[in-house]
């Protein structure tokens, strides 16, 4: 019987058939042993045991021919003659043939005719894959490879023999990840207990030595260091899970190991993954998300500058209810008393000066450092309080020509109180010089004259102001011009200070309510007379020293007249006479604002008798208040600490999730084993080749194509093509 052999395809299974029903499927991996399927072949023939085959006939070798190799190599077979494959072997040839058994059978002994079976003969055997020499049967030929060596060749086939290895390691399951969000909640509450004790605390007072702020960016920066682990966790686990729940592109995967990567990728999942995995879809946005934290938390802190009360700090203003003063007096011997000649008289008098030149004398009181504010409460004190009225429609004049053109102008003012000897009306006289005798300007007129009428009991005295505003005596200039008039009270007032503080610079008032004082008596106690004035509804009352009454308005009267004189031609002022201004206090001219100027006067006088060390009461008291300090202080914006406190509950809340759903099946996470270790299968060859260069993009795109679903098969994992 005739037999064909053909050359057997690497990486397929061929059943090749040999005389008297003997057959044999052998498979063999090409990658793993290339080019030795006809060694195989004859390794699989060598372990049948021979089989008896009718007279005559015997086992078609698997070539005709033999090469010039083997001849070589078998001299004593050279006298066999060659066949052609398809016809028989002669009928000298050993009558043996081969029949049809398994693998691992026992062999029979090799015929007494093989030229191999003599001692001392040379072993030969053919490179694998060549055809056997003439006169050498498969037996004879296997049989000597096998007595080289007894070790059975290796099963190349493990597709239908795989048996999975036992291999025991750690299981760490999600500890890990459960481990990095614990500690992600911990850091995140420990920057809530920072916020809660910072609240509306001085900056300087913060105990640390490291700033709240600094610490707020350490434990939030670590918080969310610790939150990306369970995120990438939960990313990488899903990916299996995907691609185990249907067919899915396989470029999926990298979808997913990109959003593991971090914001950009996760991006990207974003767009390309919109509803194929939306917990996967809820993880990369939570991870985009996560861009926001540092700026939030740099925004979680303010410091803004507010007034802190400074406790045990005790802050003072002067107030007087009864005015003792120190500079125009103080007791001598005897029953009487004498100016003082120490310092407080030239410290007053330069106040009063001071205050017509529009710098008023300040109060006592006392703000100490550090402090930036003080603040006191609402209270009265004694003081002076000045009204001005106009009286020129009511003022008379009275003018007399005199010698050598002089005119002399007596005005009759009428006062708005009585004076001290109850009169109602005091008298100013001015001088001008007619412009037909003097039109060159040579004599000098008067433009301004004032005088101070004391007063009696509660007023201290009335300023009388007759001045020419505008330096012009008119076109008629035989008749000026009738001069402005003003009539100025200073009397003993009650004064109610309203919200008021001070800085450095000084006290200030919200608001001053006056309140005019009404003689009441005159009192003797310890040897000194003293005024007593009470309030009208006479709930209030306020003293004075008597000498007061007497000296007070001495003093003012002599600061306060003034005379000034100017040179006129042709009606109109030519120059000042300075002669005459130096001899008295220049601080009025014919513009002054009167108003203005006798209110400073007022102030100064009252902030003098409301201060002791160095003002002119000696009896002068204090008002406590209350002082702050302008200082950073730590704000907390609870608004900007919800985005942090969200990314860490939404990453707690999915990995939860993703455990729960992941509690079977195989949990591999960022495992890349897992790529190496489990094949692709369905696909040929060329279904997963790329020519040309490699290139992730080559790659990606034909990932886009190849559809396969993760799944088990034969104890081992492995993803499958579907469609």
């Amino acid at each position: 019987m005739a037999s064909t052999d053909q050359p057997a395809d690497h990486g397929s299974s061929d059943t090749e058939k040999y005389p008297g029903d003997c057959s044999r499927r052998i498979t063999c991996r090409p990658s793993v042993v290339p080019n030795y399927s006809l060694t195989l072949r004859a390794l699989a023939e060598a372990s049948e045991p021979p089989s008896p085959t009718p007279s005559g006939s015997l086992p078609s070798p698997r070539s005709s021919s033999s090469s010039p190799r083997s001849r070589s190599r078998s001299p004593s077979n050279s006298h066999h003659s060659h066949s052609h494959p398809s016809s028989p072997l002669s009928p000298s040839a050993p009558s043996s043939t081969l029949s049809p058994s398994h693998p691992g059978s026992p062999r029979s002994p090799s015929t007494s005719g093989s030229p191999f079976s003599q001692p001392g003969s040379p072993l030969s055997l053919s490179p694998p894959g060549s055809p056997l020499s003439d006169g050498t049967t498969p037996r004879n030929s296997v049989q000597e490879s096998r007595e080289i060596s007894s070790t059975k060749p290796p099963d190349y086939d493990t597709e239908y023999n795989r048996q999975a290895q036992d291999i025991k390691a750690t299981h760490c399951w999600w500890w890990e990840d459960i481990g990095a969000a614990m500690f992600s909640i911990v850091c995140m509450s420990m920057v809530a207990a920072v916020l809660v004790s910072a609240h509306d605390t001085s900056l300087e007072s913060w105990p640390a030595s490291i700033q709240p702020n600094s610490i707020i960016a350490i434990l939030t920066t670590l918080s969310k260091a610790a939150m990306l682990v369970p995120i990438t966790s939960c990313l990488s686990q899903l990916k299996w899970r995907h691609m185990s729940t249907k067919s899915r592109p396989l470029s999926h995967l990298q979808v997913f190991d990109d959003a593991t990567r971090g914001p950009w990728g996760s991006a990207a999942m974003m767009w390309k993954l919109p509803l194929q995995s939306r917990l996967g879809w809820a993880l990369a946005l939570v991870t985009v998300v996560a861009l926001g934290i540092e700026p939030s938390a740099q925004q979680i802190l303010a410091f803004p500058v507010q007034e802190r009360v400074l406790k045990n700090v005790t802050t003072e203003i002067g107030k007087a209810d009864m005015y003792y003063s120190k500079s125009l007096f103080q007791p001598g011997e005897g029953d009487g008393q004498i100016l003082d000649r120490s310092i407080d008289l030239p410290r007053f008098q330069a106040s009063v000066i001071s205050a017509l030149a529009g710098d008023v004398f300040q109060p006592y009181f006392d703000c100490p450092s550090p402090a930036t504010r003080c603040e006191w409460p609402d209270f009265s004190s004694l003081g002076i309080c000045s009204a001005v009225s106009n009286v020129t429609e009511q003022t008379k004049r009275k003018c007399e020509e005199g010698d050598k053109g002089v005119s002399n102008c007596t005005y009759t003012i009428p006062l708005t109180l009585e004076s001290r000897e109850g009169s109602k009306n005091t008298t100013i006289s001015m001088k001008y010089h007619e412009d037909t005798e003097h039109g060159d300007g040579s004599e000098n007129s008067h433009v301004l004259r004032t005088s101070f009428v004391p007063g009696d009991k509660d007023v201290v005295g009335q300023f009388v102001v007759v001045r020419h505003r505008n330096d012009s005596w008119g076109d008629d200039s035989s008749e000026p011009k009738s001069p402005e008039v003003l009539v100025s009270d200073l009397r003993w007032c009650e004064k109610m200070y309203k919200g008021v503080s001070a800085n450095p610079s000084g006290p200030e008032s919200g608001s001053v309510d006056d309140k005019l004082l009404q003689f009441a008596s005159n009192e003797f106690e310890a040897g000194r007379w003293f005024l007593k004035f009470t309030t009208p509804d006479g709930q209030e009352n306020y003293t004075i020293t008597r000498d007061l009454e007497e000296y007070l308005p001495m003093y003012l009267g002599q600061v306060l007249t003034v005379e000034l004189e100017q040179q006129m031609a042709h009606g109109v002022a030519s120059r000042p006479d300075l002669s005459r201004a130096l001899k008295s206090p220049g601080f009025l001219s014919t513009e002054t604002d009167v108003e203005k100027l006798m209110n400073d006067l007022a102030d100064t006088l009252t902030n003098q008798l409301r201060t002791n060390d160095n003002g002119d009461n000696r009896n002068a008291t204090t008002v406590n208040g209350t002082a702050f300090l302008n200082e950073p202080v730590i704000m907390v914006r609870w608004e900007w600490f919800i985005l942090p406190l969200m990314e860490v509950f939404f990453t707690v809340v999915l990995l939860f999730w993703v455990i729960v759903i992941n509690r079977d099946g195989p949990l591999l996470k960022t495992s890349i084993m897992a790529y190496l270790i489990y094949p692709l299968r369905g696909w040929r060859e060329e279904e997963m080749s790329v020519a040309g260069r490699q290139t992730k993009e080559k790659l990606g795109r034909l990932a886009e194509v190849m559809r396969g679903r993760m799944g088990e098969s034969g104890g081992g994992y492995a993803i499958f093509k579907q469609d």
